[in-house]
């Protein structure tokens, strides 16, 4: 058979073959890259189901126990009874995505294990620190600390009170948080400490203070440099 790439040896001229698309461009499906987008965390309502009073009770719990894949949420219209985090609370279940208070939830959240609460806090709307309600957050040792780390925006303390009888309370804000304070700052706690985890990049906000109500001449403020 006389191919086109003879004729260009042999001296003679033909066209080269043409593609029976005549030019015209040849769709094709490309393979792209997967791209997980992770979902903000669920929402957990106190319901104090089981009659326990207790957190580590899966029964007191509208989707069983509290993780960091969940927001704890204390809401007057699901239950106003008090909730105890005491040492029976598993290590999975010390680290939440949020902990809010709503509608009104006036009841009492215990910090009586010997151990941290954390609230590790994402972008997403669901998740942070959001107390807005006056509600008591009693911490019964100087080791039941409450940790906010994560979020800008979304950990808001509005209302309700950061307490201990026995010793000066703790709250740690740390991992480049936030926390805005737009309620009465004389209510939340003793010591507050920003960049515990010495990460730095955590931030302290107030709004709307006055002299009378803010109570900071209480604090003790401490900032930890960056390591």
């Amino acid at each position: 058979m006389f191919t086109w790439l003879q004729s260009v040896f042999s001296g003679r001229r033909t066209s080269p073959p043409r593609s029976r698309f005549h030019g015209r461009a040849i769709p094709q499906l490309e393979h792209l890259d997967e791209r997980i987008v992770p979902a903000g965390p669920t929402i957990d309502y106190w319901t104090n189901g089981a009659g326990t009073g207790l957190w580590s009770n899966a029964g007191n719990w509208s989707d069983g126990l509290p993780t960091v894949a969940k927001t704890a949420v204390f809401d007057s219209g699901r239950s106003t009874a008090d909730c105890k985090y005491d040492n029976t609370v598993a290590t999975a279940n010390q680290v939440v995505g949020g902990l809010w208070s709503l509608n009104g939830y006036a009841g009492k959240l215990s910090l009586m294990g010997g151990f941290s609460l954390t609230v590790q806090a994402t972008a997403d709307a669901s998740a942070g620190f959001q107390w807005a309600t006056n509600a008591n957050i009693w911490q019964s040792t100087a080791g039941d600390v409450l940790i906010i780390t994560g979020g800008t925006t979304n950990n808001v303390w509005s209302n309700g009170t950061v307490n201990n009888n026995s010793t000066q309370s703790n709250l740690y804000i740390n991992g480049g948080s936030t926390l805005q304070i737009t309620g009465s700052a004389s209510a939340l706690g003793d010591n507050i400490i920003i960049g515990q985890d010495s990460h730095g990049g955590s931030t302290l906000d107030f709004y709307y203070q006055t002299s009378a109500s803010s109570g900071l001449g209480f604090w003790v403020i401490r900032l930890i440099a960056e390591s």
